[in-house]
């Protein structure tokens, strides 16, 4: 490992880790081997990736920062969807510096626009059906900076703010 940003263990008991000095996502067993790479080690690129989540259906949802994209990749490392602008605000908006993504249990995915400080709720085909912004700069900033959210239901989210070593608890309605 170069630069771990995220871990994350998955319902099989394997471990995802996002590796971001090697710009690559691996899927870590109990023996501690490589079951399944995406990402310069893996040959395909990524650059400076900061989190990563696996869905039901064996789908690795990537947030791929210095690229300003999110992936959807099978685990036969074929890219089945990829989202690199959103509308916000009336116009279309390139994704900058993503942050944060996580699969959502309604199927939808939650992200973070490290740019904006904005959290998104978004279908596969990109269309957005919610919108998490807050009046508070606080949380704005934290938000833009971000390592990693955990969200319990929809409606209280915590935030990683590891510009000011803190951790912050927000409740969105």
């Amino acid at each position: 490992m170069g630069d771990p940003h995220f871990v994350k263990q998955l319902n099989n008991g394997n471990w995802l880790i996002v590796d971001s000095l090697y710009h690559s996502v691996i899927e870590v067993n109990e023996q501690d081997e490589a079951v399944w790479l995406y990402g310069l080690i893996g040959g395909m690129p990524l650059n400076d990736p900061h989190c990563a989540a696996r869905n039901d259906y064996e789908e690795t949802l990537i947030v791929d920062s210095a690229n300003h994209r999110l992936l959807i990749v099978s685990q036969d490392l074929e890219v089945l969807w990829e989202c690199s602008f959103l509308p916000y605000e009336g116009q279309l908006v390139h994704l900058s510096w993503p942050r944060y993504a996580d699969f959502l249990q309604n199927g939808n995915i939650f992200l973070i626009d490290g740019k904006l400080g904005v959290g998104f709720e978004l279908k596969r085909n990109g269309q957005v059906t919610k919108i998490h912004r807050s009046m508070d700069m606080n949380v704005t900033f934290a938000m833009r900076k971000t390592r990693c959210i955990h969200m319990i239901g929809n409606e209280i989210v915590f935030i990683s703010d590891n510009e000011n070593s803190r951790i912050l608890k927000v409740r969105y309605t």
